[in-house]
């Protein structure tokens, strides 16, 4: 039975954690029902997280050509841009794409789970475009765009599956 709506209001967090994680009747095999933002439809996560990547992305390469065009050291306009585009990314996943209050983990925690997925990201890009401009003779543009795609769909798995895992209790 779900408690009245009151017009305006959301439920609390608390509460929505605790639906998440209660048996459902309806689900076909009695488990747990899946949130908003850790089980349901995977797709919505990827476009939220799609929306989300886009927006980080954007905040770190404006703060980098500002900081450029205030004479900054290029490595230091591109690592605070890429600093800024990260804290944000973390900060909308966990609240708007996966649950990070659900997974049961210190923030700290999840903050170093998610840099240190960023880096395994940073880790494929490379090797990608290595393997793409020099085995396959690709050029590097379309090397990098092929980069990103992958590199996007292995930090997403790795982010909804081992970052913002949902523990069970």
């Amino acid at each position: 039975m779900r408690p009245a709506k009151v017009a305006g209001s959301r439920p609390s967090r608390a509460f929505a954690r605790s639906r998440s994680v209660s048996a459902d009747a309806s689900s076909p095999t009695g488990g747990p029902a899946p949130s908003r933002r850790t089980g349901g439809v995977w797709w919505r996560q990827v476009v939220a997280y799609g929306l989300v990547s886009t927006l980080a992305l954007a905040i770190d390469t404006g703060l980098f050509l500002a900081l450029m065009s205030w004479n900054f050291a290029s490595v230091i306009a591109a690592s605070l841009g890429y600093l800024a585009g990260l804290l944000l990314h973390f900060a909308l996943s966990s609240r708007f794409v996966f649950d990070g209050v659900a997974t049961g983990k210190p923030q700290a925690r999840l903050l170093t789970e998610f840099a240190a997925s960023g880096l395994a990201g940073l880790a494929v890009t490379a090797a990608t475009v290595a393997v793409a401009v020099d085995v396959a003779g690709l050029e590097p543009p379309v090397a990098k765009l092929g980069a990103i795609a992958l590199s996007f769909g292995i930090v997403f798995l790795l982010r909804r599956h081992l970052v913002f895992s949902v523990r069970r209790r």
